[in-house]
C-alpha cells in the first residue's frame, strides 16, 4: 500500500469553485467538488472557494501497489475549477516523483543456538543474521 499526501494551492489570481481532482494512476485519490469543499471549508477565510494563495491537503492510501503502478515512477494529479469571476475553466497538472524501496526483511522462521556467551541467529527463508550476547 501506498500513502499520498496531495496538497492544492491555488496560485492563480481568481477564487476557483467547483474544485475537482483527478489521479489517472490513484483513483483513490480522486475528489469531487462535494469532497474538495469539505476540505475548502477549513482553510483560508473558510468559505466554499479556494482563493489566491488558499491551501488544503488530505491523505489518501492506494491500495497494491508496486513498480507497475505508476509509469516511469511517476504519479500526476490534475485540479479542476472554475474561476468565479471570469467563469474560466482551469487547469492544472503536477508530477510527482514515487520513490520505491527495498522490501524490509521479514523473518519467517527464526532459529537459535548459543555458544558460550555467543548467541546466533538464523532467519530463514532469507538469510543468516548473527545477534552476539556479550555477558
Amino acid at each position: 500500500m501506498a500513502q499520498f499526501t496531495v496538497a492544492v494551492k491555488n496560485n492563480g489570481s481568481e477564487p476557483l469553485d467547483t474544485v475537482t481532482l483527478n489521479d489517472p494512476y490513484a483513483p483513490e485519490c480522486n475528489r469531487t467538488t462535494q469532497e474538495t469543499q469539505n476540505m475548502i471549508i477549513l482553510v483560508g477565510n473558510r468559505d466554499y472557494r479556494l482563493d489566491p494563495g488558499e491551501t488544503f491537503s488530505y491523505l489518501c492510501n492506494r491500495p497494491q501497489v508496486d513498480q507497475n503502478t505508476f509509469p516511469n515512477n511517476e504519479n500526476r494529479v490534475c485540479v479542476n475549477g472554475r474561476g468565479i469571476t471570469s467563469g474560466i475553466a482551469v487547469n492544472s497538472c503536477d508530477v510527482t516523483r514515487v520513490n520505491f524501496t527495498v522490501p524490509v526483511t521479514v523473518c519467517q522462521n527464526m532459529q537459535v543456538t548459543q555458544n558460550g556467551t555467543q548467541t546466533n541467529v538464523y532467519c530463514s527463508p532469507n538469510g543468516a543474521y548473527k545477534l552476539y550476547v556479550l555477558e
